[in-house]
């Protein structure tokens, strides 16, 4: 994609760091925890990291959502189900590294 690819690629980088930081940042009791069933992390960083994974698929026609973390529903199912920390983020480490390679022209 050239320049425009490239500025991209480093933008999602910078975005990816931070989900990165704010992970491993958190707690093992927050992970799962919190006052809003919304805004439980799990919940919030599953969601974002499949979001991009299937907007970002080719055909997304037969994307199996849940399907990193045994097909758990990130936004409804029991909290047990959805991953751990290092679970989300190797899938997140794919993810990006997919989008970027796409972004910056690399099959």
């Amino acid at each position: 994609m050239g320049k425009i690819g490239d500025a991209l690629a480093n933008q999602y980088a910078r975005t990816w760091r931070e989900l990165r930081e704010a992970v491993e940042h958190c707690t093992d009791a927050a992970w799962k925890g919190g006052d809003h069933p919304v805004f439980i992390p799990v919940r919030l960083a599953c969601h974002l990291v499949e979001t991009v994974d299937y907007y970002t698929q080719d055909r997304p026609e037969g994307f199996q959502w849940g399907a990193a973390w045994g097909g758990a529903d990130c936004e409804k199912d029991d909290l047990g189900l959805l991953p751990a920390r290092a679970a989300l983020l190797a899938y997140a480490d794919t993810v990006r590294a997919r989008v970027d390679a796409w972004l910056r022209g690399r099959p």
